[in-house]
């Protein structure tokens, strides 16, 4: 079977043009529409198309079929066959190779001496490793690859080899863990795809970028499924995309594209808060024209995402980033990186940071009753008096007898506090990691009531298993044979 492309026009969204397509479009669609495995470019995508088909049943008093909608990743990841290793499993296996390392046999890729071969370097420059195999996995090859097929081409070949060593050395580690490693199985999966389960007709709906590896997939299932490529474009346009539809940077580049009146069209503004607030004005502008959900917005800088989000929010407009939350800017992961650093360094700044997160704050109040603004004065003027530089030096200016007879102690609320701080650090240190661990989130959340209905506890929930997973893998199964010690527990951690 070929691949077929198709152009859908740009004179409606993309949404109208993919749902008219899958219910009318095609000649000789499936007989089952349940045959149909739809390919959209992110999870938000699918929820709109899945809107979109509802919408367009409802208008024409019908009911509309159920469609399997995927995202690329579905042609990635592991579906019947064995699991491959998680990612803190992943990190676990490189900060043991790169710990036992004899840096000196790979001098290319370290010509300098590393300042401390220690758990934070080996975990960083593990992921900086795994971040580089799984951008080359894209491209479908393995860094002992590189060296093989495009040595004459490299400027740098040894610090290559260097790579490829270690690699081969981490793949080891992880066989000899029983585990698969997720890039070698990707790979392994585009060669030899399985059956798109019982897919006829892939339908890849105007997904602007897939990967050299997910071609390759595709290309070995268009032998036993027909693969139709959509494209939100006007067939004039051709010659301006390849035949999976990513748009050809040559031709591009050498496009003149009119923006109609520049001088009224093209805004310019100087920061990313005026950026922000400029976009506010245009919604309010065409506010009797465009709905919210009318309106998508193309964020090249960063930067201007947290403004977008505050001024939408503030504005009553629910905002969606593709991109997703990672679980590091969550308040529980905030936390248990404040505990981190208070049982690793021990020290006043650290100790003061988790004393100042707002969920233990909160903890404070809602189980001991200990006002937040009494400790937080109370650390503040401890500090100013006594200049503590330690966490033993906390403890002892805390229990500093009171000078008048208003109680025991001279910062009360304080001497609480750290009290408790100081008993789940001294639990984690004498207990056994996962038990402590878990038992100084549960005494901090133990107040907390969930309801299904609020995004920030699915958030909440997200995390605590991601979390509690980690747990389960680090202090059980394989890796536990690697004997990491409780600050390795605490590092190795999702925060």
């Amino acid at each position: 079977m070929s691949v077929e492309l198709r152009f859908l026009g740009w004179d409606s969204p993309v949404t109208a043009k993919v749902s008219d397509f899958l219910l009318a479009g095609d000649p000789a669609p499936p007989q089952d529409p349940a045959r149909d495995l739809v390919v959209v470019p992110t999870t938000q995508a699918g929820r709109r198309l899945r809107q979109a088909l509802a919408v367009r049943g409802a208008s024409m008093k019908t009911a509309v079929p159920q469609v399997r909608v995927v995202t690329p990743s579905f042609f990635l990841l592991h579906q019947d066959e064995d699991s491959p290793a998680a990612a803190v499993e992943v990190a676990a296996a490189w900060a043991d190779v790169l710990l036992k390392a004899d840096l000196g046999l790979y001098g290319s890729l370290f010509p300098a001496r590393v300042s401390s071969q220690d758990l934070l370097w080996a975990l960083r420059t593990g992921e900086m490793i795994e971040g580089l195999r799984r951008t080359l996995a894209d491209g479908g090859c393995r860094m002992a690859d590189v060296c093989r097929d495009f040595g004459a081409l490299l400027e740098e070949e040894e610090r290559w080899r260097d790579l490829g060593q270690l690699e081969t050395a981490y793949l080891d580690r992880l066989g000899r863990l029983g585990l698969q490693d997720p890039c070698l199985q990707m790979l392994q999966r585009a060669e030899t795809p399985p059956p798109p389960n019982g897919a006829e007709r892939i339908v890849l709906a105007a997904v602007p970028d897939p990967t050299p590896l997910m071609v390759r997939h595709l290309e070995r299932l268009a032998a036993r499924a027909r693969i139709i490529v959509l494209v939100h474009a006007p067939e004039a346009l051709a010659g301006c995309f390849d035949q999976w539809g990513r748009p050809l940077p040559d031709a591009w580049r050498a496009r003149h594209i009119d923006i109609p009146d520049p001088d009224a069209n093209v805004l310019l503004c100087g920061s990313p808060r005026s950026q922000s607030r400029m976009v506010l004005e245009l919604l309010a502008r065409e506010a009797d024209r465009f709905g919210p959900a009318d309106v998508a917005l193309g964020v090249p800088d960063e930067e201007v995402i947290p403004f977008l989000t505050a001024d939408l929010g503030a504005a009553g407009l629910v905002s969606f980033n593709p991109a997703g939350k990672t679980a590091a800017g969550h308040p529980m992961a905030q936390l248990l990186r404040a505990f981190r650093d208070v049982y690793a360094d021990r020290d006043y700044r650290s100790a003061g940071a988790l004393m100042r997160n707002s969920e233990f704050l909160d903890h404070l109040l809602e189980k001991h009753r200990i006002v937040p603004g009494r400790v937080l004065e109370e650390m503040d003027r401890c500090q100013n008096e006594h200049l503590p530089q330690s966490l033993d030096d906390l403890v002892r200016a805390s229990r500093l007898p009171a000078s008048s007879g208003t109680g025991p102690f001279e910062f009360p609320a304080l001497e609480k506090a750290v009290a408790i701080l100081t008993h789940h650090v001294r639990s984690y240190e004498t207990g056994g990691a996962d038990a402590s661990l878990r038992s100084f989130l549960q005494a901090v959340y133990e107040t907390r009531t969930l309801r299904s209905t609020r995004p920030q506890d699915s958030d909440f929930l997200a995390v605590a298993e991601a979390v509690d997973a980690a747990l389960h893998r680090l202090c059980g199964g394989p890796l536990a044979t690697l004997e990491m010690d409780r600050a390795a527990t605490l590092e190795m951690v999702p925060c």
